[in-house]
């Protein structure tokens, strides 16, 4: 219910973009539709990458954990090779189902190695 007290009130006090008895108001308005800057994040892409580091070693240590619960260090590196391995079929698959649609698209035939 707070939540949509908050947004009436926030609407109650953004509502003019195109009210023409209130020209300054409607000038406002419009340009701040086009003002970007408080949209997106402030989070450089140096912030974005550290970030994903912080996630990727969070995610890689919860299944080093859970993996050696249950399995011994030798088959655990057997299966990060093998979902490795899987993983670069797939991607490979994808890209060739993309230079299919590419070479079709475009009339240029290349094969994967001169992709």
């Amino acid at each position: 219910m707070e939540a949509l007290e908050s947004w009436h009130e926030w609407y109650s006090n953004h509502q003019g973009v195109a009210e023409l008895n209130k020209p300054l108001k409607t000038k406002d308005s419009r340009e701040n539709l086009h003002n970007t800057k408080q949209i997106f994040s402030t989070m450089t892409d140096a912030d974005l990458v550290n970030r994903a580091e912080k996630e990727i070693l969070e995610w890689m240590g919860d299944t080093l954990v859970q993996g050696l619960e249950r399995l011994s260090g030798a088959r655990l590196y057997e299966l990060i090779v093998q979902a490795t391995k899987e993983n670069l079929d797939y991607t490979k698959k994808e890209y060739l189902k993309a230079l299919e649609v590419y070479q079709l698209l475009s009339g240029n035939v290349m094969d994967e190695n001169n992709g």
